[in-house]
This record gives structure tokens, sequence and C-alpha cells, in this order.
């Protein structure tokens, strides 16, 4: 079974590692979102290369599976700082068209070195923006709210901008997988599901539980009975 990739935005940040670690032993969590925020592209901050460094650390210390890391930089200049978070642990990168000088050359260097590669895009902003490097693209990020600030409901229309993403991907011929973050919840995963999305990012419909774990369950199961088939890559 496939389940949502909990968002780190959600959680205690004074107990993050409180807040994960049953999620971590539960076996179900295979990736792990972490939101980059430099308060000018978006107008918040967001967690520091160091928090993947000590996670990690942790993980390691009681011998559990580690999860893929991914880290979504919403910040200024993606080309500049994605190294850094590289060199802290990170596995996958998301980067968001709209700020970035050459997505395409940018693309190229995170498969390069192996990184999983994803663009992303706010709601208001163009899908056409990925084509331009939609073959070198794992995923393609929507958000389904303003980016910055978690625990906002999904802006009105997003699951016909994941119908129309992967009506996209169909007439290209292109192999990214949909992902969608924001507004994530037992209400609108069925829909976004149904629509297309493969890969549903979530916080406080996971973390901002009392149970996380079975609240991870629920909404596996939510995601199992509605996805499609789909040629996209996890």
């Amino acid at each position: 079974m496939a389940f949502p990739v909990p968002s780190l935005l959600a959680c205690d940040h004074g107990a993050v590692w409180d807040s994960l670690e049953p999620l971590l032993r539960s076996r179900r969590v295979h990736r792990l979102h972490f939101d980059a925020m430099d308060g000018h592209f978006v107008p918040n901050f967001g967690f520091s290369p160091q928090l993947l460094r000590d996670l990690d650390s942790h993980i390691r210390l009681c011998q559990l599976p580690r999860p893929r890391f991914d880290v979504h930089l919403m910040v200024q200049h993606p080309e500049k700082v994605w190294p850094i978070f590289w060199e802290a642990g990170a596995d996958g990168i998301s980067f968001h068209g709209e700020c970035c000088p050459d997505p395409l050359a940018l693309a190229r260097e995170l498969r390069a070195l192996g990184l999983h590669c994803a663009m992303a895009l706010r709601p208001e902003s163009p899908l056409e923006l990925a084509l331009a490097c939609g073959p070198l693209l794992d995923e393609l990020l929507l958000l389904g709210v303003s980016p910055g600030f978690g625990g906002q409901p999904a802006v009105g229309g997003l699951v016909e901008r994941v119908e129309r993403a992967a009506e996209l991907r169909r007439e290209r011929n292109l192999n990214f997988s949909l992902a969608v973050d924001g507004g994530v919840n037992r209400q609108t995963l069925g829909p976004l599901a149904a629509a297309g999305m493969d890969i549903p990012i979530a916080g406080s419909a996971i973390l901002g539980q009392d149970d996380p774990v079975r609240a991870l369950a629920e909404l596996g199961k939510i995601f199992e009975e509605n996805r499609l088939p789909s040629p996209g890559r996890s």
C-alpha cells in the first residue's frame, strides 16, 4: 500500500523527533518532506540543513529504516542553495520554476548526481513552465495552497489543475510523477487521487492529529481506493 508523504512543516518544532519516531517505527514512511524557506520567495522561514543531519543521526542511532529526504526549496535562488542541502543528506530537491533563471541547467545538475529532481509550481503558475525540462523531471510538485504556511485549505480548482497536468503528461509522453502539497486531507485526497495525483504530501492531516500513525494508515486506505494507474515514478 502507498501512503502519503509526511510534511515536517506541521510537526511540533520543539519536539521534531518525538513527532516523527512513531511514524518511522510504523514502517509506513518512505519519504519525508522538508520545506526550506528564505523569507523572500515566501513570507516565512523554514528548516535548515542541520535538521536533516540531526534526523539522520537519530534514525541511525535507533536503527530504523531511513526514508528518502526530499527538500522543497521555497527560496529565491535555488541554483545557489541546493548544494547545501545535498551535502546535509538530501536525496531529492524540489525547486520552483518561477524563480529559477535556468531550470533546465539545474535539472541536469540534479539528475547528474542521482538526486530525485522535481519542479514545484505555485497555484497561480502556468503548468507549461515545467514542460521545458519535463523529460528530466522525476516529479512535478503542484502546491495546493499559497506557499509559506501549513494548515491552509486547498485553493479552488486544484482537482482540475491535477487533471490538466496529467493530461499534459500524456500528451507530451512524459514520465514524471504528479505530487500535491498543501490542502491534502481526508476530504480532498480521494478526488485528487482520482484526478491523477501520484504522490500526496500531507502535513496537518498526519502530524497535526492526535494519533499520526492511525491518521497515516487511514489516509493510505483512501489513497489506495481512489488512485489511478499511472506511468509516473515515485
